[in-house]
């Protein structure tokens, strides 16, 4: 009676122990199938979204299309007759820079490569630009500004020159800060943004003709180029940085600091890459 005690005993153990290994591995085979199920679910997840993405896309250049078509238009063309021209060839520049591509990588339109732009300097402390036509595109252009040899901007109160004789902007203190100008470098960055590359003049402008460039064109991007969708662009950013001595006129350096260093220590760039 004791032995058969002690066999069923031994033997309710066994199937015990039989009975834990087949839950502990019931529970596995569930773990790791909840596992691949989320892992699926991931994976579905992130299709979806490129998915959507590329119909997103192709539906605003569709939109940007048919909008640039609207009225018989020729698509790529449509420019206003009033909208002022940027020269070309490009005038001379200290330096100049192809941005990357990727700072327009969700750029549909030429509208979204405006706004990319606008809003990188506009956080960056730039609340004058104006607009241009370039062929294939736009030349957006900023403010002349007063700058540090390194490329630093000056002190608000000293960077931008032209408002220590104005409270509203006119020509009269235009001309004014002119020539009263302090000695020291002076920046315009100018954003070309065309399906053309375009070289360079050999001809050097003026810092009076680079704070015209401000003046003369238009305060925003007309209508009929906005809608242009962004295929195929090019991004560069030119540098004009004059140095103005004691008791002569302001030249335009050669050879001054690298455009990625202009950009830099204006705080565009990490506006760029922060988008």
């Amino acid at each position: 009676m004791k032995y058969l005690f002690c066999f069923s005993f031994i033997t309710i153990i066994i199937i015990l122990l039989l009975f834990i290994a087949c839950v502990s591995n019931g529970t596995k085979s569930l773990a790791d199938s909840l596992y691949k199920d989320s892992v699926m679910k991931d994976s579905i997840a992130k299709v979806e979204y490129a998915i959507d993405d590329s119909i997103a896309k192709a539906d605003s250049i569709a939109t940007a299309e048919a909008a640039a078509k609207k009225g018989g238009k020729k698509y790529g063309s449509t420019y206003s007759k009033k909208f002022p021209s940027f020269p070309i060839p490009i005038p001379k520049p200290t330096t100049f820079e192809a941005l990357p591509n990727r700072f327009f990588s969700k750029c549909y339109t030429l509208n979204d490569v405006d706004m990319t732009i606008s809003n990188a300097i506009h956080n960056a402390g730039y609340f004058n630009k104006s607009y241009y036509y370039v062929p294939e595109g736009f030349a957006l252009v900023t403010q002349l500004e007063m700058i540090d040899e390194d490329g630093t901007p000056k002190k608000e109160n000293e960077r931008w020159f032209l408002n220590r004789y104005k409270s509203k902007f006119s020509i009269s203190s235009y001309i004014r800060a002119l020539f009263k100008a302090n000695v020291g470098y002076y920046r315009c960055i100018v954003f070309i943004i065309s399906r053309e590359q375009f070289a360079s003049s050999t001809k050097a402008p003026s810092r009076t003709e680079a704070n015209n460039w401000i003046i003369f064109g238009f305060g925003t991007l007309p209508k009929e180029i906005s809608e242009i969708p962004n295929i195929n662009y090019y991004y560069t950013a030119y540098v004009y940085e004059f140095k103005k001595p004691e008791n002569s006129e302001a030249f335009l350096l050669d050879n001054g600091i690298p455009c990625r260093q202009h950009l830099i220590k204006a705080k565009i760039w990490e506006k760029f890459n922060f988008k």
